[in-house]
């Protein structure tokens, strides 16, 4: 059975929003998002504090004062942790057995609101993040010399340096724990929202966090604007990649999900292995590539939403060929009615196998909240789905996100092509 997107939003007395789903599963997931992230690690904020921050609350709580004492709980109870920092918040998880939701619960708010920021896990969790970090300078922003090249030498999307994500050897050696205590005041903010599906105690949530007392503090941000660093074609050498592989990409600056949702169908339309326009034709006709890949993503108040299509060759010279066709065929695709009813149908069959997980629907609530922060309704993926059958539609998307006006490309070469 899939299940709805139907979560109900409950703003409490102090400003915090709860966006919650009751179901019968015998668990309950639940997620809360603080908006404190890395591009708060400037002016009186030490480099790399909110993630440290984020390792300290989790390790001690006035509710579970032992090192590591709630990780154990809730693993032994059947559930798990987790935690992450992004540029804009710092998102705690727990997922854990009905039968234990409330000590749960109450443990990881103790944990991210009463943590036990204690002097004696400073060094340790530098030392930990230390080695994070250590395995991700060298290309940073990406894991390497491609990905760095995608991400700031072609789109620029290093929107912050290492050192202000996650710090430097002395910076995280000399965090204090006055640094974190100061920076962990923010959390109290009325922005914070929490997500929470299955079989909870909802009176629980909203009493607990009703006792929060709140006040906005916008913190001081540092970051750069996304663009491009080089738009128009070109191509770089690698040693880690094996084949000529093409890269199309467009950054569109829209707010809009019906819009992000209107060129992830047309990726598909191009893609999939069905009856996709550009796989029919690299693939099927000519034998030239094994697979297309195309990935789209939403974007959020920092940075625009982004798309990528990437095609694999054995030789430039094919590259050159299929360059020339390649426009003339992805807006054919668009202008195609017998394609784009084919492409209807399939999606709607294939639509059995979405959100059939709690999980799943939960992660994609967090993910339009944190991009688009309010709800989507499944009529509003219904809607922005039967649009796509038009093709005056699909080309008024592809014409403002799609077009060479607005995108732009890069062949990455192999340093030692395959014989």
């Amino acid at each position: 059975m899939a299940y709805k997107l139907d979560f109900k939003a409950t703003r409490l007395k102090n400003g915090i929003m709860v966006y919650h789903k009751a179901t019968d599963d015998p668990f309950a997931l639940v997620s809360i998002h603080i908006p404190v992230g890395h591009i708060h690690n400037t002016g009186s904020v030490r480099p790399g504090a909110a993630h440290f921050l984020e390792h300290m609350a989790m390790n001690r709580s006035a509710r579970f004062p032992e090192k590591e004492q709630f990780d154990r709980f809730v693993a032994f109870a059947g559930g798990s942790t987790n935690a992450a920092t992004s540029m804009l918040q710092t998102e705690y998880e727990l997922s854990i057995p009905s039968s234990h939701f409330k000590d749960a619960f109450l443990g990881l708010m103790s944990h991210v609101f009463e943590p036990l920021l204690d002097e004696r896990d400073l060094e340790n969790e530098a030392s930990v993040i230390d080695n994070e970090r250590a395995g991700g300078v060298n290309w940073w922003p990406g894991r390497n010399k491609l990905e760095q090249h995608r991400l700031i030498r072609w789109k620029y999307q290093d929107l912050i340096t290492v050192r202000q994500h996650i710090g430097l050897h002395d910076d995280l050696y000399a965090m204090t724990v006055a640094d974190l205590r100061a920076l962990h005041a923010a959390y109290f903010d009325p922005r914070a929202y929490v997500v929470i599906g299955g079989d909870f105690d909802l009176g629980l949530v909203t009493r607990e966090l009703s006792k929060l007392e709140v006040k906005e503090h916008r913190l001081p941000a540092r970051y750069r604007k996304s663009g491009w660093t080089r738009r128009l074609f070109h191509h770089a050498r690698f040693t880690d990649v094996e084949s000529y592989t093409y890269h199309m990409a467009g950054m569109p600056e829209t707010r809009r999900l019906e819009d992000v949702l209107a060129i992830r169908h047309i990726g598909r339309l191009l893609t999939n292995t069905t009856h996709g326009a550009l796989y029919e034709w690299l693939r099927r006709d000519l034998g030239w590539c094994y697979s297309l890949d195309f990935s789209e993503s939403h974007g959020s108040e920092i940075y625009p939403a982004d798309w990528e299509l990437t095609i694999p060759l054995d030789s430039f010279k094919k590259v050159q060929t299929m360059r020339r066709e390649l426009r003339g065929r992805m807006e054919g695709a668009l202008m195609d009615r017998e394609l784009l009813e084919r492409e209807h149908e399939r999606i709607v069959s294939s639509r059995v196998f979405e959100l059939q997980t709690l999980g799943s629907a939960v992660d994609t609530v967090d993910a339009i909240l944190s991009a688009y922060g309010k709800l989507v309704t499944d009529k509003d993926y219904a809607d922005s789905f039967e649009r796509c059958r038009d093709p005056r539609y699909l080309q008024r998307i592809y014409d403002r996100f799609m077009s060479p006006r607005v995108s732009g490309e890069f062949l990455a070469i192999p340093e030692k092509p395959r014989k």
